[in-house]
């Protein structure tokens, strides 16, 4: 996007001599970035702990410079980039499933009662077993004495591995009903 803006009115064989410009046609180019920019920010998503639409931005955003080479009257440029981002792609694809990374589950766990005791007991199993609580969030029903929890957890785990928890969690004598989500 730098060389584009640099080069943006220079065409290949033009002369300007000593020819002064009073416009500034570079100006074109920032304003793509600035646009193609707001547009990334857009598309990119927040969901569940986890962040979804990087590479989606990105692209948005390299084919904004692949276009504006294009449109500048640049030929050699904008092809190699073309082949580059395609390989990087493509090869990154292919990596992406070979790299762990953590996912974010919701434990949702239903308790009779409304005291602490309750908590500190989900917080407790939770430790003792290295699962990382990003968040907890609960709510209380005052006339049924019953307390809601959701338990946001982050790891590196398959689903079976999740259940497993749910279960043991619903064999504590104050939950009522768990689930996953």
């Amino acid at each position: 996007m730098m060389i584009v803006s640099k080069y943006f009115y220079f065409k290949p064989g033009e002369f300007t001599g000593n020819i002064t410009t009073a416009l500034d046609p570079s100006r074109i180019a920032a304003q793509i970035v600035t646009g193609i920019g707001f547009l990334g920010a857009g598309v990119i998503i927040k969901e569940r702990g986890g962040i979804r639409g990087l590479t989606t931005a990105a692209t948005l955003w390299y084919n904004a410079g692949v276009g504006m080479a294009c449109g500048a009257g640049m030929v050699i440029l904008p092809a190699f980039c073309t082949l580059l981002g395609l390989a990087s792609l493509t090869i990154l694809k292919s990596l992406e499933y070979k790299i762990q990374r953590d996912s974010y589950k919701t434990i949702h766990v239903e308790c009779s009662g409304l005291g602490d005791h309750t908590l500190l007991a989900l917080k407790d199993y939770f430790k003792e077993r290295n699962i990382h609580i990003v968040d907890i969030n609960f709510s209380q029903h005052v006339k049924n004495e019953v307390t809601n929890y959701e338990v946001v957890v982050k790891g590196n785990w398959d689903n079976n591995a999740l259940l497993m928890h749910v279960n043991q969690l619903a064999a504590f004598e104050f939950v009522t009903q768990t689930r996953l989500s």
